[in-house]
């Protein structure tokens, strides 16, 4: 495998962290009661997930969130705002039904949902996921200094781009995935998903930053470079970092490759990752004031 790829994510490279990529749409906080639902008496239980009823124009839908969904709604609204009805399902009222009509309308018109399921069959497959406006487009200056180097430089985010439109995946798509992936994903219930919460899936920062970085490196190396040893430092509160030279990349290679670092955090994989060979150390804030100290052992001035 020769000497292997390294690679760093500085800083700078998650400059548009906070820009919204999905925004839900306007929706009115509506109190209400549990004789406003109609309910369903085929409605099968025997199923994965819940199903919940929410207006939405003064219409009432009924969709099957996943438990994680539900929990973090419940978790994060008062109790007033789900209803039990006697079918079984939970009825949104208040902020929470507010909320949920705000990301349900978002798919459905501004990502297009309605559009891309041409046979309306409530999926979307195949080509129909080209239509859909799912995706995020980032645009950056990286170094792929593969050639010289054997290194790769995540360098600098210009501009991050929401809605747009996704490639084609093998599994179908529902409205229901993207409304309980959308929940997860608007950590704060803000009504955005900005790019670090897109990359994080609901999940931690930390872990926003490394399936970013990730992506981004697969987007960038070759299938023959893909096979080889990769060792990725992903280090977005800039505690490491100089400029990058042949000798600052060098000595930082030979310092993670070689030495290791307990400051850093080391997961086994990255979950976008497309290789089993790929190392990663994830910087983390509580490293910021021992930068002075790491700058040292590294041999830099």
């Amino acid at each position: 495998m020769g000497m292997g790829i390294f690679a760093i994510a500085v800083n700078t490279f998650y400059k548009t962290k906070d820009v919204a990529v999905f925004s839900a749409m306007p929706s009115k906080n509506v109190i209400r009661k549990q004789e406003d639902f109609t309910l369903n008496k085929n409605q099968s239980l025997n199923t994965d997930g819940h199903f919940v009823k929410f207006f939405s124009d003064n219409k009432q839908f009924s969709l099957k969130l996943n438990d994680e969904s539900l929990e973090l709604l419940k978790n994060h609204f008062g109790e007033n705002d789900f209803l039990n009805l006697k079918d079984g399902s939970t009825a949104l009222s208040g902020k929470a039904g507010a909320f949920v009509e705000g990301w349900y309308k978002d798919i459905l018109y501004k990502r297009d949902f309605l559009l891309a399921d041409r046979d309306h069959n409530g999926r979307i497959e195949n080509d129909e996921f080209l239509s859909l406006k799912n995706s995020v487009k980032d645009r950056a200056e990286n170094q792929n200094l593969i050639d010289s180097y054997k290194a790769v430089v995540l360098r600098e985010a210009k501009s991050t781009e929401g809605y747009v439109s996704s490639q084609v995946e093998n599994k179908a798509l529902s409205v229901e995935d993207l409304l309980n992936e959308s929940i997860k994903s608007d950590r704060n219930f803000d009504g955005q998903i900005t790019r670090l919460e897109y990359a994080a899936k609901g999940k931690t920062d930390i872990e926003g930053y490394e399936n970013w970085a990730v992506q981004s490196l697969n987007e960038l190396l070759s299938e023959k470079n893909k096979q080889e040893k990769i060792t990725l430092v992903v280090d977005p509160y800039n505690i490491f970092w100089s400029n990058p030279i042949n000798n600052t990349l060098n000595q930082m290679r030979s310092y993670y490759e070689d030495i290791g670092l307990e400051k850093f955090s080391q997961p086994q994989s990255s979950s976008q990752s497309q290789s089993n060979n790929m190392v990663i150390y994830t910087s983390d804030k509580k490293n910021i004031d021992e930068k002075e100290e790491l700058l040292n052992e590294l041999g830099f001035d």
